[in-house]
């Protein structure tokens, strides 16, 4: 059971994560990632557990698959483009160009938290690579689709590389 806490007066970004374990969760988290830095107050049952962050060649394998699988259909992008829609063109373009490369991108870069998507995205990605991600995201009109989707295409085919060589 999890339950998010504010306190009356203070900062209104201050929010407090409750978060109660039953023994049954089948739940571990992951040593090392500072993501993952659960403050406990008490644990008197240990159920608590911590795995080591080492990734799992079939999951990995299978994860690879299906990002290459709705990045293969971005030509749905291109078929709306034709004809003239931009919240079509948009809608597909987020869906079949940006979620996979962000999750590709967080593969290579930060794989623990690879299904995290824009969250700490910041933090996690590359100077370079962040700024260039920004730009991806920022379309306004159907003239900027195509080169925006050459530009996250070899993006996606580098870090594809980059990630098989591993």
């Amino acid at each position: 059971m999890a339950q998010g806490l504010h306190i009356k007066g203070s900062s209104e970004y201050l929010y407090i994560d409750v978060d109660i374990q039953r023994h049954s969760r089948d739940f571990s988290f992951i040593e090392g990632d500072p993501d993952e830095r659960p403050r406990v107050i008490f644990d008197k049952a240990q159920v608590l557990r911590f795995k080591p962050a080492e990734a799992n060649a079939k999951e990995l394998a299978e994860r690879l698959h299906r990002i290459k699988s709705f990045f293969a259909q971005r030509t749905r992008v291109t078929k709306y483009l034709r004809r003239g829609l931009f919240l079509e063109a948009w809608a597909s373009y987020h869906r079949c160009v940006l979620q996979p490369l962000v999750e590709l991108l967080r593969l290579r870069y930060r794989p623990s938290s690879a299904d995290y998507w824009l969250v700490h995205a910041s933090d996690h990605l590359p100077p370079t690579v962040r700024t260039e991600v920004e730009g991806l995201f920022q379309v306004s009109s159907l003239a900027e689709f195509p080169e925006k989707m050459e530009r996250a295409d070899k993006l996606f085919r580098e870090t594809l590389a980059e990630i098989e060589r591993e």
